[in-house]
């Protein structure tokens, strides 16, 4: 039955629509107990085997935030709830705020429902092998939000080409049990680039979030526009001028994902009028002046403050999402041991309770506990009441999620290429005169350095140190070149 109910975007196939009690024996009920590859299986699972799926979450909704930051702020922007037309400013806003939405209430209030999916595969015209993909509906703006948080999810799994055969085949009453609540159901097949792909599994049920998604993005708009809408984004990064191109470095790793018109300053203190704060028992030049980000900013809008040591290899602007209207600042909550005294060149290592926490903060500047960092009181309050996060309370401290600041010599090496943010926070070749033997991942850092410059190799191993070797008369260049990498490098 294909319909064009108000109720039904225009293509929808309706094969059910009604309780889930009444569905035996349906036509449905029978397609999906006679189709022998559905099956439920676990999203992380599914990224294992479709490698292309890994970054989705980050990558693909990256751009959707990209596509709004970049018209922020633009006096044509029209208003969030007087347009739906496709491709314009406003479409890139809403879909900023459904994941935004999205995400904090599944951190609220967990998850409802599982996602659907279809393996599909394309045969690559280069080498002639099958290359297999995911198409997932409904549940596209969950896939994503789960890889942003690094969560998982169950997907209802059309199976064809067998490449979950270990998960057994599931019926439809058995699909059911795996969502929190659902009495009433509606199934329906959508046009997917001229394909009939995968049946959808809507849940009808009274109080099902997903089902109204506009209604609760409409309300949580309001909530989040003064935070977000016609707002300048803005990125401080920590300087210290005693730190090479420390700054720079991470600069233009974020210039790498975002739209080039977001104001990203170094937070310089020599160019803060007013500054006066002793530097005394301080391990860098920012570490205190971090917290006037929401007085630079006026207290109003957002803003993200990062240290000088960070390399991010994903966009920047998904930490966003963890920051809720009622939190005052977001972090990642890392939980470290003690495990060194110094750091640098045999700086002492303060150690104290949320060490780390303020390396990376996404602060709600227009919030009332941010308003109590001004400049008097930056300058005047102990650093166990600024980076111990005294001046607000637990609740109110969002949680961004850990692979945003994987911290050198504490984090696992092991877990470094799935990790968006990379924090040297011992130190590294910026740092002058520093022994960096120990520092673990530099050679990741300089692959990122030099990203964009003619040096495209950057771990050498120069055997010249243990034999002797003349090189020939037409590699002398070649020669050189190596021992310039060498001498950059370290």
């Amino acid at each position: 039955m294909h319909i064009t109910d108000k109720k039904y975007p225009i293509g929808y196939n309706v094969l059910y629509d009604g309780p889930t009690e009444n569905i035996s024996g349906t036509n449905i009920e029978k397609y999906f107990d006679d189709f022998k590859h559905v099956r439920m299986v676990p999203f992380s699972v599914i990224c294992q085997r479709i490698p292309t799926l890994k970054t989705t979450g980050e990558t693909h909704f990256g751009r959707d935030l990209n596509d709004y930051f970049r018209h922020s702020g633009d006096p044509d922007l029209e208003k969030y709830s007087t347009s739906t037309e496709l491709g314009n400013v406003d479409t890139h806003y809403r879909k900023f705020v459904k994941m935004h939405w999205l995400i904090n209430d599944v951190l609220q209030n967990g998850v409802d429902d599982p996602i659907t999916g279809v393996v599909y595969a394309n045969l690559s015209d280069k080498d002639g092998k099958i290359e297999y993909g995911l198409h997932v509906h409904p549940g596209s703006f969950r896939k994503n939000a789960f890889r942003i948080m690094n969560k998982d999810i169950w997907v209802i799994l059309f199976d064809a080409f067998e490449l979950f055969p270990d998960f057994k085949k599931v019926s439809l009453r058995e699909i059911f049990t795996y969502y929190k609540e659902i009495d009433n159901v509606d199934i329906s097949m959508i046009h997917h680039d001229g394909n009939l792909m995968c049946p959808q599994i809507l849940n009808n049920t009274k109080g099902s979030k997903h089902t109204r998604m506009m209604d609760n993005t409409r309300a949580w708009e309001e909530k989040i526009r003064h935070m977000f809408y016609d707002k300048q984004l803005k990125i401080f990064i920590g300087y210290d001028s005693t730190h090479d191109d420390a700054s720079e470095n991470c600069k233009n790793s974020i210039l790498r994902y975002i739209p080039d018109n977001i104001d990203i300053q170094y937070l310089d203190v020599s160019k803060i009028d007013g500054w006066t704060r002793e530097y005394k028992d301080q391990s860098t030049e920012f570490s205190y002046s971090r917290f006037l980000v929401p007085y630079l900013s006026n207290y109003e809008g957002v803003s993200i403050f990062c240290d000088d040591d960070f390399i991010f290899t994903e966009n920047i602007l998904n930490t966003l999402l963890f920051l809720s209207p009622e939190h005052s600042v977001a972090c990642v909550k890392n939980n470290f041991e003690k495990k060194y005294d110094t750091k640098f060149t045999n700086v002492k290592d303060v150690w104290y309770d949320k060490k780390l926490w303020s390396s990376l903060m996404v602060f709600n500047n227009s919030h009332d506990d941010c308003k109590k960092l001004t400049l008097e009181s930056v300058q005047t309050q102990t650093g166990k009441y600024l980076h111990q996060f005294e001046w607000t309370t637990e609740d109110k401290i969002g949680e961004i999620p850990q692979k945003w600041n994987w911290c050198e010599g504490y984090s696992s090496i092991h877990d470094i290429h799935d990790m968006c943010g990379l924090h040297f926070t011992r130190g590294g070749p910026w740092i002058k005169d520093m022994d960096c033997t120990d520092i673990q991942g530099l050679e990741i850092y300089d692959m990122y350095k030099y990203r964009n410059t003619k040096i495209w190799q950057r771990s050498i191993l120069d055997i010249t140190k243990y034999y002797k070797i003349e090189w020939p008369e037409d590699e002398k260049i070649t020669q050189i070149f190596c021992e310039e990498i060498n001498r950059d490098v370290r």
